[in-house]
């Protein structure tokens, strides 16, 4: 869907929320043998629930890997960022940086949240990056944001 500006100052658009690639036996048997080992680990040094704990993230994140991405419809409006019906008010949020690394074109958002604190909005071709920071700078500060090892690692998953 193209992105749309409507009277109210809003920019809107839809995108994947995440690029989503086909996942072959070889992923999946990549992310058993990392559990496993991991697992071995655990229990070698006998942490139980750390074993646990890992076989269930190994399991989760194989079930994640099997689903195709959700469409999600973002909205840039002047009270905030409204990602489907979720807002994030901009009172909440701490600052942004529009990021083109790796070929992959994203707004990067500062919250106040305390775990995972960055919102990492991908922006498809339809929305120049000059319209988004024109937009977030009547709003908030722009300023440069690394992603977190979480989002690299989400990122190297497939997420």
């Amino acid at each position: 869907m193209p992105p749309t500006q409507n009277q109210n100052q809003s920019l809107e658009w839809q995108a994947p929320e995440y690029d989503h690639f086909v996942r072959d036996a070889r992923w999946f048997w990549q992310v058993g043998l990392g559990a496993v080992v991991l697992i071995l680990l655990a229990i070698l040094v006998k942490n139980f629930l750390l074993a646990v704990i890992i076989l269930l993230a190994g399991f989760t994140v194989m079930l994640y890997g099997a689903r195709p991405p959700a469409l999600l419809h973002f909205s840039l409006t002047p009270k905030g960022l409204r990602v489907n019906r979720q807002l994030y008010p901009f009172r909440r949020l701490h600052s942004f940086w529009v990021s083109d690394e790796f070929g992959k074109r994203k707004i990067i958002i500062e919250s106040e949240r305390w775990f995972l604190p960055h919102l990492i909005i991908p922006l498809p071709e339809a929305v120049s990056d000059d319209e988004a920071r024109q937009f977030l700078l009547k709003h908030l500060p722009e300023e440069h944001h690394e992603e977190s090892a979480a989002d690299y690692l989400a990122d190297y998953l497939g997420f």
